[in-house]
């Protein structure tokens, strides 16, 4: 009675705070009583003893059921709808940076942390009727859930993308020089934005963090011999805008 009524209360067993396993309901909040109930009283299938080869295996139905489930749940989370999740701290953690970006590999050495580098293989491209703000979000969120999807275990994915929006006009990475030449034409004299996102998978509890930075650029009148010098120096390639 007392665990039920601190789990219903907080969603949190004093066992499970102990070992730092958190649970809460599907829907954010503590279960209901019911939730609770129907959790307790289906533990029964996940100890029930099964005989294989002879041997009396009473954690078998749990180590199934877990195995084939998204959250790793057992039959008595399951039925209760209740998600169960381990907390793991960072340290023990792969940090998995979603980007093959020489740039964002160097910003993210700088922070001292340790991590490997896995490619998206997205490709990006803009969905007609999406602001500047929520096309950079999604090209984000595709990249850092190609990668997630491919991983198994408990890392932490970072993906990330940046575009240049004129107005309501997106503009990418260019296909070639004569589309970024295009491009510092379109942008020369004006006033645009830079937008970045980030975007944050954690896979040990299913959690994540985003977020859209911008910065307006001042970009005055650049002549035609200026924007022919900087497409031929190569600095153009492979950056939005």
């Amino acid at each position: 009675v007392y665990s039920a009524a601190g789990e219903r209360q907080r969603g949190q067993t004093v066992g499970k705070r102990l070992l730092g396993i958190r649970v809460r309901s599907l829907d954010g909040g503590p279960p209901t009583w019911g939730q609770v109930l129907l959790r307790n009283l289906a533990r029964v299938a996940d100890f029930w003893p099964v005989s294989v080869a002879g041997v009396q295996m009473p954690y078998l139905v749990a180590l199934v059921a877990s195995t084939f489930t998204r959250r790793r749940q057992r039959i008595g989370d399951i039925l209760g709808r209740t998600v169960v999740r381990r907390h793991v701290p960072l340290a023990c953690r792969a940090l998995v940076l979603a980007s093959t970006s020489p740039r964002r590999r160097e910003l993210l050495e700088k922070t001292g942390l340790r991590f490997r580098v896995e490619d998206p293989s997205v490709i990006e491209a803009f969905l007609p009727g999406l602001s500047p703000e929520e096309t950079v979000m999604r090209l984000a969120q595709d990249k850092g859930m190609a990668v997630a999807r491919r991983l198994g275990g408990l890392e932490v994915v970072i993906a990330a993308d940046t575009l240049v929006a004129l107005g309501p006009e997106r503009l990418g990475k260019p296909r070639d020089r004569e589309e970024a030449r295009a491009m510092l034409q379109r942008l020369s004299g004006t006033t645009h934005r830079v937008l970045t996102a980030v975007v944050m998978f954690d896979r040990a509890t299913g959690q994540r963090l985003a977020r859209v930075d911008s910065t307006e650029v001042v970009m005055r009148n650049i002549t035609p011999w200026e924007i022919e010098a900087y497409v031929a120096s190569g600095e153009a390639d492979g950056k939005a805008g």
